[in-house]
């Protein structure tokens, strides 16, 4: 064996952030996405983009990409209370920056302070192919609203 092909065979699989949360992964089409979850209980438009932003009541909102070439696709899930939904590496609402560690430590995480008066801080992980997840904090040190989005 090659000096450079040991090198291949021991280096780590790069790591890879899940894109699948609360029952939907990103990239799914609206009808994929009415599928599995229903119809929304409100369709928007989130500001400044103009992109379609769907609610529903257990706390879950969804971020679609308009793109005219295509159909539109998810590119964001977004948790509030009272959703119960935990990411696939296991953080999930009302859980601390401590948890969050634990969840996403072998990636490199940023801490961001907060200027909103509702929470201090935020955490963010991103992987190898831009798959993110964000989580902001209360000023209690829990989670209150846990993202996962790419702009892929």
């Amino acid at each position: 064996m090659t000096q450079s092909a040991t090198a291949t065979a021991t280096s780590p699989a790069p790591l890879v952030l899940s894109r699948s949360f609360a029952g939907v992964t990103l990239g799914m089409t609206e009808q994929q996405i009415v599928s599995v979850l229903g119809e929304p209980a409100v369709r928007t438009w989130a500001q400044p983009a103009g992109n379609p932003e769907w609610q529903y009541n257990s706390g879950l909102t969804l971020g679609l990409s308009v793109e005219s070439a295509s159909p539109s696709v998810l590119f964001e899930i977004r948790v509030r209370s009272p959703s119960p939904a935990r990411t696939t590496e296991g953080f999930g609402l009302g859980d601390t920056p401590d948890d969050y560690r634990r969840a996403y430590g072998r990636l490199s995480i940023s801490d961001e302070n907060a200027t909103a008066p509702d929470f201090s801080h935020y955490l963010r992980t991103k992987d190898v192919d831009g798959t993110t997840v964000l989580a902001q904090f209360s000023r209690d040190e829990r989670s209150i609203t846990v993202d996962v989005y790419s702009f892929r």
